[in-house]
This record gives structure tokens, C-alpha cells and sequence, in this order.
């Protein structure tokens, strides 16, 4: 009978969601997606929680954060500036007129690039636009795009060079902005001024006109995961979510005398 009696109460304590926590009991009450809208663990609870979804596949330097009592807490960072440059399908290059003085004829863009392609290694490939940046481009125009020799392969850059040379004497400061795509999805842009070099031959926007420059780590991605999971929260905590995350899966439970 002591036993059967044993085993009964084993069974009811396996079955009802029920546990010691700090000399208290935890009881289930409901599973939560919290947002960017601020909550509050309500008095007589604890939030426990579970997962953190992410909003977007950018990668982004200032990493994925929620806010508890209105404090950061970055869930996940990734290094700066590493990765850029790898598992790569195209890079297009835009350019305009900055509109400012000091023109010229018009202005060439080149990138010359070295890296590898699906792991096998090449040097010295090039790009560089056909047609000239003149006064005329007020907006950003098309002047070349950079993908695998074949296009189901994936482009990893190592180190290249990226400068304006002259049409007609002399160049025109330009902008030039640089859309890099990724095999996954993802995109990351950034726009370079490039001067006027009133008759020299090139103006050197990254690296040079004869020399590369070396991109850090392009075959290594950091990851750095800095909020250990779950985590618990004691009543009256402030949650929301933050920087590129959508929300949060919470277990609501009932804190028990």
C-alpha cells in the first residue's frame, strides 16, 4: 500500500507543472510573445525566458538587444567588419556627381580585386565602368557590377582596390556607392567620396592605384552569442524587445506560497 501510495504521488508530481523555486512553487500559467512594446512581469509571477527571434537576416554592427528595466542586453553581436567580404554573389557599383567645383572631363571607376572563388584562389581580376561620371549624373547611375566567373559559385575577396581615374585632363569629385549581396540573402552597402584630382591620374578611394588593400578575415564570420538562455525574471521586471529583434518567447508562471 506505501508503495502504490508512493507511486501516485510520483505520477501527480510529474503530471502537474509544479516545482520547488527559492522555498516557493512555480505553477504553468500562460506562454508569451512579448514585442517592442514595453511589459511588465505582473506582481505574483516570474517570466522565464525561452527563445529571442531576430526581425532580419542584415547583419548588422550594433547587434541584436532586448531592453529589462530599460537597460540593453545584447543577445547576439557580430564582430565589426568581418565577414564582408565572403560568401559573396555580386557587389554593384552606383556613381553620381557630388555636385560640387572642380570639374573636369569626367571620372572612370575601377576595382581590382583578388580572393577566391569556391576555393580555388585567383589574382589580379578587374572591373571598371564603360561609361565616365560627368556633371550630368545628379543621381546615382549603374557603373558596373562585380559576380563569380561562374554564377553558382560563391566570391570571397581577400584584398583589392578601389580608385577613380581621369577623362579629358581632370577629374570630377564623385560619390560612389557599393552594394555588396550575399549568397544568403543578405546586403550591406556603403557610399565613398571620391575627390577631384585636378590632372593627377587616379584618386585612391580604398587602397590604391597600385597597391591592394587586405581585407581582414575575409574567410572567418564572429559570432558572438553574449545573453546565456533561459533567463529568469522576478515580478515588477520591464521587458521589451530591441534592436532587430521581433519578439520574445516568455513562460509566464504563477509563484505559489
Amino acid at each position: 500500500m506505501k508503495i502504490r501510495s508512493g507511486i501516485l504521488i510520483l505520477i501527480i508530481t510529474l503530471i502537474n507543472p509544479i516545482f520547488a523555486f527559492t522555498q516557493k512553487t512555480l505553477e504553468f500559467n500562460q506562454i508569451k510573445l512579448v514585442t517592442n512594446v514595453e511589459e511588465t512581469v505582473p506582481a505574483g509571477k516570474v517570466w522565464k525566458i525561452e527563445s529571442i527571434m531576430p526581425n532580419t537576416a542584415v547583419r548588422y554592427d550594433n547587434g541584436y538587444s532586448i531592453k529589462i528595466n530599460s537597460k540593453t542586453i545584447y543577445v547576439h553581436t557580430y564582430s565589426a567588419g568581418i565577414k564582408y567580404w565572403d560568401n559573396i554573389s555580386s557587389i554593384v557599383f552606383e556613381g553620381k556627381w557630388d555636385g560640387t567645383s572642380c570639374t573636369g572631363g569626367g571620372t572612370y571607376l575601377v576595382f581590382s580585386y583578388n580572393g577566391s572563388e569556391s576555393g580555388l584562389p585567383f589574382q589580379n581580376r578587374s572591373k571598371s565602368s564603360s561609361n565616365y561620371i560627368t556633371t550630368s549624373w545628379t543621381n546615382y547611375q549603374n557603373l558596373f557590377t562585380v559576380t563569380p566567373q561562374n554564377l553558382n559559385n560563391a566570391l570571397s575577396i581577400t584584398s583589392f582596390r578601389l580608385y577613380t581615374t581621369n577623362y579629358g585632363g581632370s577629374h570630377i569629385p564623385v560619390k560612389i556607392r557599393m552594394t555588396v549581396n550575399y549568397s544568403d540573402g543578405t546586403t550591406q552597402q556603403t557610399e565613398y567620396n571620391g575627390g577631384c584630382c585636378c590632372g593627377n591620374s587616379y584618386y585612391d578611394i580604398i587602397g590604391s592605384s597600385s597597391s591592394y588593400f587586405q581585407v581582414q578575415a575575409a574567410s572567418r564570420d564572429y559570432f558572438y552569442t553574449t545573453m546565456q538562455l533561459p533567463a529568469w525574471l522576478p515580478e515588477n521586471t520591464t521587458l521589451k524587445a530591441d534592436n532587430n529583434i521581433e519578439y520574445i518567447s516568455v513562460i509566464e508562471y504563477n509563484v505559489i506560497p
